[in-house]
């Protein structure tokens, strides 16, 4: 009996996995698809009759730019601690397999 509920089980995680991971997708692309804002000159070209001559550029506030700084190195850092759990996992493998 166990092993049946078991099984039923893991089949529920598995569908409730790929159906939130099918939702997850769907509803990015559909928000993809209904943005409406402008991020390159080229997104322009179709819907203006003349060139763009002049571009906006991006103007940031000290606390704008400290707080990018501040998620650039919090995002470095992640990046670190993934491969050196990696690398370490791998070691552990490698000498305890």
């Amino acid at each position: 009996m166990a092993v049946a509920s078991l099984n039923y089980s893991a089949r529920n995680i598995y569908g409730t996995v790929g159906f939130v991971t099918a939702f997850g997708l769907g509803l990015a692309a559909f928000l993809e698809l209904t943005d409406v804002r402008f991020r390159h000159e080229n997104d322009l070209e179709g819907i203006l009759p003349a060139r763009m001559l002049v571009g906006i550029p991006r103007l940031s506030t000290p606390r704008e730019e400290h707080s990018r700084l501040i998620a650039r190195y919090v995002e470095c850092g992640a990046v670190a601690f993934a491969a050196l759990l990696i690398f370490t996992g791998n070691l552990y493998v490698y000498y305890n397999g």
